[in-house]
């Protein structure tokens, strides 16, 4: 948090690698300190992407769906943090050529 916020104003976004094509996030209020739950990250969202920035409240999440054992269908999800929490406002899925990667 020493280098300033990144996000929205005065969050800091954190993201953390756990292995390959494995990310872990952490979402921290500059003002108080408080951590912010924040819902993706790690095997479940494969691939994940975070696209965001300092004068804006959304943020966009992509990841690669691998329920299905096809590896063929990407999820877009954008979140807002103007409640000081994060909230889903959209979803969409897409269709992408086996083996590869989301966000291309």
């Amino acid at each position: 948090m020493k280098s300033g916020a990144n996000y929205s104003g005065h969050f800091s976004l954190f993201e953390i690698g756990c292995g390959t094509s494995c990310i872990f996030a952490f979402l921290i209020d500059g003002r108080d300190g408080r951590v912010v739950d924040f819902p993706l990250g790690g095997e479940d969202n494969y691939q994940l992407q975070l696209h965001y920035g300092i004068d804006s409240t959304l943020l966009q999440a992509e990841w690669m769906d691998t329920s299905n054992d096809k590896y063929d269908t990407c999820v877009r999800r954008f979140y807002d943090v103007g409640s000081g929490n994060l909230t889903m406002a959209f979803e969409s899925s897409y269709k992408i050529e086996p083996h590869s990667f989301c966000g291309q």
